[in-house]
């Protein structure tokens, strides 16, 4: 019976714990929020603004969001491969895309938020 009721301890601690802000979370004006994330991808930066702001409202009793701007700008490294011809433009593409997935931030997604029921 200990060991069960210490599972179901242990089990609700690891839930608590993965539901963290990935990003920055600000109150913005109006009773909106700005929450701001920097990923490898645009997709993980977009899934990750979205939690984040979704987190942020039901830790306030909201049930949900609703947009009311929405930005993701691409920030990594300029490789130059667009002024470049023939073998040099496909291997400074190449570049370009590890670039662009292993760098942790290369996209910037900013959200402003408001919390609806």
């Amino acid at each position: 019976m200990k060991k069960s009721i210490s599972l179901v301890i242990f089990a609700g601690v690891a839930m608590v714990g993965c539901a963290t802000i990935n990003g920055t979370v600000l109150e913005y004006t109006d009773g909106q929020y700005k929450a701001v994330v920097t990923d490898y991808t645009e997709r993980h930066a977009l899934q990750k603004v979205a939690a984040d702001a979704r987190l942020t409202c039901r830790r306030d009793g909201y049930q949900d969001f609703a947009v009311v701007e929405e930005n993701v700008e691409y920030i990594g490294p300029e490789t130059g491969a667009d002024e470049e011809k023939g073998f040099s433009k496909f291997m400074l593409k190449v570049v370009e895309m590890g670039a662009k997935r292993y760098n942790a931030e290369n996209y910037r997604a900013e959200l402003v938020f408001e919390c609806s029921e």
